[in-house]
């Protein structure tokens, strides 16, 4: 076996870019460390020499995954609690879980990450708690924070939903959503286009949290917060 000349980072992430795919076909439990050898293109002691297990290996894949998620997201904790600030949360949330803008493994294959929470959670679970941990719970204090300035400000409609569920209810929605467009023709047909269905989805997202009509006609400009998540792009 021939073995392409990388540096220690270098082959670390080449073989954490070639085992996400694989994991997230098989899962855990049937990946091999000899499958994920073969896809790297690496002996299996190499493998061993940089990654003492399928253990380290998975948890290397959930930092890499959180990191790449948090670099985009971690821009709500500069922004002023408000309205507005809780407006481009959700716009930015639903398009990062949309359209991943992970780096490594998940340019790869943009469905490594959808399919890898999706097969821990016919699982134990632990990879997609551990990655919500990481990414997403972080973000529940500056989602209270902006939720608490809509209601001060008259915003927003009490809800029997608390706070987390809010926050939860939108999230789940969207991952459904990318799961259903997982497969090579998508198992419900909504009749719109990729961005039809993002800004759809973000105004229902809006108005189920108890966002008043007044504020989402304000603050729901999709030009504006496109400008703005290009521009977030170009420092991920």
């Amino acid at each position: 076996m021939v073995e392409t000349r990388l540096n220690s980072d270098e082959r670390k992430q080449a073989i954490i870019d070639a085992a996400t795919p694989l994991f997230a076909k098989k899962g855990f439990v049937g990946t091999t460390t000899k499958d994920i050898a073969e896809a790297a293109e690496v002996s299996e002691a190499l493998l061993y020499r940089h990654f003492p297990g399928k253990e380290s290996l998975f948890g290397a894949i959930q930092d890499c995954l959180c990191a790449s998620k948090q670099s985009a997201m971690s821009l709500i904790f500069k922004l002023k609690p408000s309205t507005e600030t809780l407006v481009f949360f959700i716009y930015l949330m639903v398009r990062c879980i949309k359209e991943p803008m992970g780096t490594g493994a998940a340019e790869a294959d943009s469905n490594a990450l959808p399919r890898l929470m999706f097969k821990s959670m016919t699982e134990d679970g632990k990879f997609a708690r551990t990655f919500l941990e990481g990414s997403f719970y972080k973000l529940m204090k500056p989602f209270k924070a902006s939720l608490h300035a809509a209601l001060g400000a008259g915003d927003m409609v009490e809800s029997p939903l608390n706070d987390e569920e809010r926050l939860w209810f939108t999230h789940n929605l969207t991952i459904v959503q990318r799961l259903n467009s997982l497969p090579p023709e998508p198992v419900f047909n909504y009749q719109r286009n990729s961005q039809a269905l993002i800004e759809d989805t973000i105004w229902f997202a809006l108005r189920g949290m108890g966002l008043k009509d007044e504020a989402i006609a304000k603050y729901l400009d999709f030009d504006k917060l496109e400008r703005d998540y290009n521009r977030i792009l170009k420092h991920t």
